[in-house]
């Protein structure tokens, strides 16, 4: 579309207007050029939430947190499930039916990630995300003792404090079990971790 010259000089300071508001302008002799300019936000740079070493073992192994296991089912998708662990050597061990899903997925690829998070309010949220491997162990003896551990630490008898059912109980009620079951060491790969306590109410 053509305008009269009267129009084409109104457009163009409208372009030079905008131009000086939004940026800086340069000249020559045919053209109007704008380069752009940053907004002038202040840069800050955010506290360090992470959480050290000792306070992710700590974390890790307080009270009676439920893991998320993610693991990589055949078609794709992601397959997520909640599970009661403990941590040995600075591990997270975890115990589940051999003919799970999510052992059939983790023999397939041993790939896997786990989650264990608490919190309700933005202030008091605090979480670890491992990404690892599975190191997986069919051994009923290894089994046996890790459902000592997880019945020391989780309510497996209703109505019955963790911890306070003698050891020799806890072997003979598990023992028929123990046999079918695969334990799963996850071998660290890379470790996230948030503590927002650490931002003192802030943001």
């Amino acid at each position: 579309m053509q305008f009269s010259p009267r129009w084409n000089r109104v457009f163009g300071l409208g372009r030079l207007l905008v131009a000086r508001a939004c940026g800086s302008v340069t000249y020559n002799a045919t053209k109007i050029r704008w380069i752009p300019k940053p907004l002038g936000f202040p840069s800050v740079a955010r506290k360090d939430i992470s959480m050290t070493d000792g306070e992710v073992l700590a974390f890790l192994s307080d009270g009676r947190k439920t893991l998320q296991v993610a693991s990589n089912d055949p078609d794709g998708y992601p397959h997520l499930a909640p599970m009661w662990f403990v941590v040995e050597d600075g591990k997270i061990v975890f115990r589940s039916f051999s003919k799970s899903q999510k052992i059939l997925n983790l023999e397939r690829d041993p790939k896997v990630t786990v989650l264990v998070e608490e919190g309700n309010d933005y202030s008091e949220l605090q979480g670890v995300m491992i990404k690892g491997n599975a190191k997986l162990v069919n051994d009923a003896d290894y089994c046996l003792d890790l459902y000592v551990a997880l019945a020391s630490r989780y309510p497996y008898f209703p109505g019955v404090e963790p911890g306070t059912t003698p050891e020799p109980e806890v072997r003979q009620f598990f023992a028929g079990h123990a046999a079918k079951q695969t334990a799963v060491i996850v071998e660290p790969v890379e470790i996230a971790s948030w503590d927002y306590r650490k931002l003192g109410g802030g943001y």
